[in-house]
């Protein structure tokens, strides 16, 4: 059976409210007021709140501020409901977190259907969420060993032939060994720094205060650094491909580091999937309050169907084009824009062009 906390002033329609939806099979939990309504729904963490939205001590949209800020009730659907039709007013609580708003006086079976809708839509999302979890721990499972094995392996293998055989090596044979060990060392360690930032990228958007302490980040001006991170990426792992780069300065909304893990993971997809000597290009420009990030290459390129399957620890034709990775680049760039309320777009078309565009809050 469902809860439904109901949080009125008015005890006559709260009254008549948990009369209604008795009936129709919820458990219903009501409160008079804003205050011993975040207790309640704190402590009880009912499946949806229906709230009115001018109330003693704690308003409607102090509420709902509330509600969003802790981790223990951030998901709970709310519906408003008030005589107030001004429309300022009902957009500013579904901006501020509302799930849906419903005007006094209101049918006992429009309250049923908002009701009915908003939990469909809860089980549908808990359900991908699941699913989503699921997938990914069956992927990190099947693919981390493997994917960790393969440096670690070259690793190893050059260390015991330096051990029985490196007395007999010339100089330049043990060169190009140190060359392979630093090469193999260098790969394991990026895939682990990679697989740790997805996992932080989880918590971050587990946690409330971890996630407003990012969005309250800034980097500022780092096109100087962005430019130099590039030429470095150029010199080490783009010599075999055409890349050109125009970046404009301002303030932009998220941690430097994030903002470099993800102009240079865009390079190393782009490097993995598109043949030398072909172009490469990168930018980000300042339009409005935003800042622009697109990168675009003339590579294999992506089906219509594997756009929509992007996730974690997935590479499409990973057996025919034989890139070593975790597949978690795309991934943790996807919740990087998340975490930072921005947007990720890519147009493909497959063995002619990728082209992926992220857009992040800036401040000019």
């Amino acid at each position: 059976m469902k809860t439904i906390l109901v949080i009125d002033d008015d005890k006559l329609i709260l009254r008549n409210v948990k009369d209604v939806l008795v009936a129709t099979g919820f458990n219903v939990i009501t409160a008079t007021d804003g205050k011993s309504g975040l207790k309640i729904a704190s402590e009880a963490k009912p499946d949806l709140i229906v709230c009115d939205l001018m109330m003693p001590e704690l308003n409607g949209f102090e509420l709902i501020k509330k509600l969003r800020g802790s981790i223990n009730t951030i998901s709970i659907p709310i519906i408003i409901v008030s005589t107030i039709e001004n429309k300022k007013q009902m957009q500013e609580s579904i901006n501020i977190g509302a799930d849906d708003f419903l005007s006094k006086p209101f049918s006992p079976e429009a309250l049923w259907i908002k009701i009915d809708n908003l939990l469909k839509k809860t089980k549908d999302v808990k359900y991908i969420s699941e699913n989503s979890i699921k997938q990914l721990s069956l992927n990190l499972a099947s693919s981390l060993p493997h994917e960790l094995r393969t440096p670690l392996n070259g690793i190893i293998g050059s260390a015991d032939y330096l051990v029985k055989f490196g007395n007999t090596l010339s100089q330049n044979e043990l060169n190009e060994f140190h060359k392979i060990l630093y090469q193999a060392a260098n790969r394991l360690n990026e895939l682990i720094m990679r697989y740790l930032l997805f996992v932080d990228t989880e918590i971050i958007l587990a946690d409330v205060d971890k996630l407003v302490t990012a969005r309250n980040a800034i980097a500022f001006l780092p096109k100087n650094r962005i430019e130099n991170l590039i030429q470095d990426f150029i010199n080490t792992k783009g010599k075999n491909h055409i890349i050109s780069y125009n970046f404009e300065n301002s303030n932009i909304k998220i941690y430097e580091e994030h903002l470099n893990f993800i102009i240079k993971e865009l390079l190393e997809n782009a490097v993995k999937f598109s043949n030398e000597q072909t172009h490469i290009s990168i930018s980000g420009l300042v339009v409005g309050n935003e800042y622009v990030l697109e990168c675009s290459d003339n590579g294999r390129g992506l089906s219509n169907s594997e756009i929509k399957q992007l996730s974690a620890m997935k590479q499409f034709k990973r057996e025919f084009y034989e890139q070593q990775g975790l597949g978690l680049g795309l991934a943790i760039i996807q919740r990087l824009v998340k975490i930072y309320e921005g947007t990720f777009n890519i147009e493909s078309e497959l063995n002619k062009y990728t082209k992926i565009t992220i857009k992040l809050k800036c401040i000019n």
